[in-house]
């Protein structure tokens, strides 16, 4: 699912959510989108996949959704949205261990800090864009001129090394929900920077190059054990394109271009649908 979403000036903030919130559990109809939503401009695409993702609960600033493991729908994967932030211009995106919706609390719950979260502009409006598929769930925003990193929550491959099979995404890493050490040892959201495939950063010339960001263990000592690659989304090489514009890959689906630092150079490649 991609979805971008317009926002008009003077939108309220339990609209916003809501809206967000909607998207993400499956709503495709913009027109069931609060008064809050410029529905002439945002669009809902569902080519490749569905948002995979069910709300689990909402408080009147908090939301949490979860969606299946898919090497094991025994766990669970967490996001938490919290727009308590949105005064001081952001969607606060989390985690969580567990979560309790008899009495909406967390275990082990983790916030990305504000400079990572997609940001907001309840006064002006603005524009945020959504991925979702059963894998993974990223956010990129467009105010006031500005891009936003791009951010999230992401699925891992399970493996010895990774007790719970997700982690909270940002531009330059994830940090992981929980990793066991080589001493074996749990470390709680430990933050892991991406390993580049190729050794740099993708190029163009004759053709264009496009790679995984792959997740590693970076507690070892001696070698890396990869834990998994960042699901659905390629890196490009930098300034290829500008950004939302659109390119087919071989595999007959078309990518929307992001600025995944914010910062103009940089590139990733998400699916459009």
């Amino acid at each position: 699912m991609y979805a971008s979403y317009f926002y008009v000036a003077g939108a309220s903030e339990a609209d916003v959510l809501n809206d967000i919130v909607a998207i993400l559990a499956g709503e495709t109809n913009v027109n069931n989108l609060s008064n809050s939503c410029d529905k002439t401009n945002t669009q809902i695409k569902t080519d490749y996949s569905p948002s995979g993702w069910t709300l689990e609960g909402k408080s009147t600033s908090q939301a949490v959704l979860s969606s299946p493991h898919t090497q094991d729908t025994t766990r669970k994967k967490l996001l938490v949205l919290d727009s308590s932030t949105f005064s001081s211009g952001y969607l606060k995106v989390g985690s969580a261990h567990a979560f309790d919706p008899s009495t909406f609390s967390f275990t082990n719950s983790y916030f990305l800090s504000s400079t990572y979260c997609p940001k907001i502009d309840l006064a002006n409006g603005g524009r945020l864009e959504i991925y979702a598929d059963e894998r993974i769930v990223l956010f990129y925003s467009y105010t006031d001129g500005t891009f936003s990193k791009a951010s999230g929550v992401a699925e891992l491959d399970i493996s010895v090394y990774d007790n719970k099979g997700w982690g909270l995404a940002y531009d330059s890493g994830i940090y992981c929900a929980q990793v066991k050490g080589f001493d074996g040892l749990l470390y709680n959201w430990l933050s892991i920077t991406y390993v580049k495939p190729l050794g740099r950063e993708p190029k163009k010339s004759d053709f264009v190059e496009a790679a995984r960001f792959l997740i590693t263990n970076a507690l070892a000592s001696s070698s890396y054990k990869i834990l998994s690659e960042l699901p659905s989304i390629y890196e490009l090489p930098d300034n290829f394109g500008a950004v939302f514009d659109t390119i087919v890959f071989p595999d007959g689906k078309t990518y929307v271009l992001w600025d995944n630092v914010g910062n103009g150079v940089e590139r990733i490649a998400v699916p459009w649908g």
